[in-house]
């Protein structure tokens, strides 16, 4: 009976990262916690996940979006797949990181595996079956 009381109650949580109280479906599952949530809320589990990954801070995250206004480095426009959510391109021999990217240009850089001859040879490719296109 108590169970079914509960049902239509929202539950809130504490994220200990970013301090806010959210509502439960904003925190990913734990089996280890009393509550079978985790500590972190997923946004700031993803945030970490990233530094660790790329080795860089979430200010540098945030520095990089900025001067980028928010949008693709490369088409310039917001990321519509994940709103929000633009992906760390970086040079794959290297690691180092180059900026961020809308998923279809980093899946494009991604397809001609960085290669500026295979890009050259697509963007002649283009110019020439538009001059045919265009006669």
């Amino acid at each position: 009976m108590f169970d079914a009381i509960l049902k239509g109650v929202r539950m809130f949580k504490h994220c200990k990262t970013c301090k806010q109280f959210l509502d439960s479906s904003f925190f990913g599952k734990h089996k280890g916690r009393k509550d079978n949530l985790a500590d972190s809320c997923k946004a700031c589990r993803n945030k970490q996940m990233v530094s660790n990954r790329y080795n860089i801070s979430q200010r540098q995250i945030d520095s990089m979006l900025e001067s980028q206004n928010h949008v693709c480095a490369i088409c310039k426009n917001p990321q519509i797949v994940r709103p929000g959510r633009l992906a760390i391109d970086h040079c794959h021999v290297t690691g180092k990181i180059r900026g961020m990217l809308c998923s279809n240009c980093n899946q494009g850089l991604g397809k001609f595996k960085d290669d500026m001859s295979l890009l050259e040879a697509a963007i002649d490719y283009l110019s020439k079956s538009k001059k045919n296109v265009d006669q």
